[in-house]
């Protein structure tokens, strides 16, 4: 049985949430789609920093004191899972969207994922993961990854057709269904997301993809 969620406010405010470690050359852009989202309610950027050796705390230092929006959490250790709770517990709004420094949204990502929470009674929803290279080598290989032999079936590789799906690409999700999880297990490795939101089905939660947004 699904569990009643919590009203969303009309415009609830955003925590965006993302692990770093040696992102150097992208850190930088990830953060900028962040701050760039058209969204008209307030929104937080919390990274959660490794022990980087390229430059990438510097620069994360840097755009922390260009825009108060912009917030930093230590993570002494490398494990992304620990990152994201790490910066969860630094994170103040009821909606908490998972970010890459490799990732970079469209400018309404946030505005139609809680949208899209609505819409479809989720607890998190996640939009199209597309990848994309620079130069020629890196363009083919992602060609590549994206095609069905690179990626398989996840509804968060396909067209953006909205519906329940078995987990989200990053994730738009309702905080109060994360604190119902327990937050990401800091022992998983690889596949924390579709193990969180396994936890979140389990627990009477649902999980779905936004329609065309990547």
């Amino acid at each position: 049985m699904t569990t009643p969620r919590p009203e969303l406010p009309v415009l609830p405010a955003v925590s965006f949430i993302m692990p770093v470690l040696n992102e150097a050359d992208y850190l930088e852009p990830a953060v900028r789609t962040v701050l760039a989202q058209e969204y008209p309610g307030a929104k937080e950027i919390v990274l959660a920093l490794g022990p980087s050796t390229d430059g990438t705390t510097e620069i994360a230092h840097r755009l922390a004191a260009e825009d108060p929006r912009v917030r930093l959490v230590d993570n002494p250790g490398r494990d992304i899972p620990i990152a994201l709770n790490l910066a969860i517990a630094s994170s103040r709004h009821p909606v908490v969207i998972r970010v890459d420094a490799h990732s970079e949204l469209t400018p309404d990502y946030a505005a139609r994922g809680i949208e899209s929470l609505r819409e479809q009674d989720a607890d998190n929803v996640g939009g199209i993961m597309r990848a994309a290279g620079r130069g020629a080598v890196q363009r083919a290989i992602a060609r590549g990854y994206n095609s069905p032999f690179g990626l398989g079936g996840g509804a968060y590789h396909g067209d953006g057709i909205a519906g329940p799906a078995e987990s989200a690409y990053l994730g738009v999700f309702r905080r109060d269904a994360i604190e119902r999880a327990g937050g990401f297990d800091p022992e998983i490795r690889r596949g924390e997301d579709w193990e969180l939101n396994l936890r979140i089905r389990r627990a009477g939660g649902a999980s779905g993809s936004i329609r065309g947004c990547g």
